[in-house]
C-alpha cells in the first residue's frame, strides 16, 4: 500500500466520521457492525456532498476508501449497494445541470451582507468563487501562498495557484485561475496583509469541514435576505459567475479556459442564462426589494477599511 492510499483512507474515514457525528448518528465504526446501517449512512453523507459542490473524485474516495478505516471489511462486488448506485448515478451525470446559477444581484446583495456583519472571510470566498469561477472546495481550500497579486508581478491581475483541482487525474495537477477586477484589488489586499504565506483563507481542519462550513454562513445570509429556498448553494457562485462572463462576451472559449472546464460539453451546463434570469422572480417581494437596495452599495463597499485588518 503506497503513502498515498494510506492517507487517502484515513482522510476519507475522518470526513465521514466528522460527518455523522455532527448529524447525531453512531460513530461509523459502530454503523459498520450492520452493514445496512452503514450503507444507508454513506448514501445520506454523498447528498450532503453533492450539495455542498464536492468533487467527484473525493466521492470516489470516500467510497473506495471509507470503509477500510473501520472494523467490519465492507468490501466486495456486493457490498455497499445503495453508496455504489449513488456513486453511479453521481458519475453520470453534471452536478451542474441540477445547481441554480447565482445572479449577479444575489451575488453582490450577499456581498454586501458579509461585509457589513465584518464576515471579510465570507466575503473574500464569494468574491473568489464568483469571480474567479472557482469550484467551492478549491476556493475554501486557498492558502495565502495560492494568490499572487499585482504587486509580486506587475500585471493587473490576482494569479490564482489551485493546487489540488477536481479535474487533476486527467489535466494538471496545478492548475491557475485569474482574478480580473481591479476594483476588488485594494480590499482582497488588505485581507491578505496579517495572514501567514501557509494559512488558509477560509479556515477549517479538514477540506470537508471547510465546504461545510462555507456552505451554513451561505445559508444563513441566504435565510437572513429572504432568499433560502431558491436552490442557491456553494457551487452556484461557479455558475453564475461564468453566466455572466458568458452575457458580457459571448465568447465560450474564453469561459472554459477561465472556468478550467475539461470540455465544452462540461460549460454547457454551467451557462444557464434563462435560470440565473428567473432566479429573482422566485423570490418573495420583500426580498427582490431587499436586493435592488443592497447591490448598487457593492462598489462602495469594495473599498477596504481604514485601519489595518487583525486576526
Amino acid at each position: 500500500m503506497t503513502a498515498r492510499t494510506d492517507q487517502g483512507r484515513a482522510a476519507a474515514g475522518r470526513a465521514f466520521a466528522e460527518w455523522a457525528a455532527g448529524e447525531g448518528m453512531p460513530a461509523p465504526a459502530a454503523l459498520a457492525r450492520t452493514p445496512r446501517a452503514f450503507d444507508e449512512a454513506l448514501v445520506r453523507y454523498l447528498r450532503s456532498l453533492w450539495v455542498r459542490g464536492a468533487p467527484k473524485t473525493w466521492a470516489r474516495e470516500v467510497v473506495a476508501f471509507g470503509p477500510h478505516t473501520f472494523p467490519l471489511d465492507l468490501r466486495g462486488p456486493g457490498a455497499l449497494p445503495g453508496a455504489r448506485r449513488a456513486l453511479q448515478g453521481w458519475m453520470r451525470h453534471e452536478t451542474a445541470e441540477f445547481r441554480t446559477p447565482m445572479p449577479l444581484a444575489i451575488f453582490q446583495a450577499v456581498f454586501v451582507y458579509f461585509v457589513t456583519s465584518r464576515r471579510y472571510d465570507a466575503a473574500v470566498l464569494l468574491l473568489l468563487s464568483f469571480a474567479a469561477v472557482l469550484r467551492p472546495g478549491e476556493a475554501a481550500s486557498l492558502r495565502r501562498a495560492d494568490l499572487v497579486g499585482p504587486g509580486e508581478h506587475g500585471e493587473p491581475l490576482f494569479i490564482i495557484v489551485v493546487r489540488d483541482p477536481k479535474t487533476r487525474w486527467f489535466a494538471a495537477p496545478i492548475q491557475h485561475s485569474v482574478l480580473e477586477e481591479p476594483a476588488s484589488f485594494a480590499l482582497l489586499e488588505w485581507f491578505l496583509a496579517p495572514l501567514a504565506q501557509d494559512a488558509y483563507l477560509w479556515p477549517g481542519p479538514t477540506y470537508d469541514a471547510r465546504l461545510q462550513r462555507f456552505e451554513r454562513v451561505l445559508s444563513r445570509a441566504l435565510t437572513r435576505l429572504g432568499l433560502a429556498g431558491l436552490g442557491l448553494v456553494p457551487s452556484s457562485c461557479r455558475g453564475g459567475g461564468a453566466t455572466l462572463l458568458w452575457l458580457r462576451t459571448f465568447n465560450e472559449g474564453l469561459v472554459q479556459r477561465k472556468g478550467r472546464w475539461d470540455s465544452k460539453r462540461t460549460l454547457r451546463h454551467y451557462l444557464q442564462q434563462a435560470g440565473a434570469t428567473l432566479v429573482l422572480t422566485q423570490a418573495p417581494p420583500r426580498a427582490r426589494e431587499l436586493v435592488a437596495a443592497l447591490a448598487p452599495l457593492f462598489v462602495l463597499l469594495l473599498t477596504p477599511p481604514v485601519y489595518p485588518r487583525r486576526l
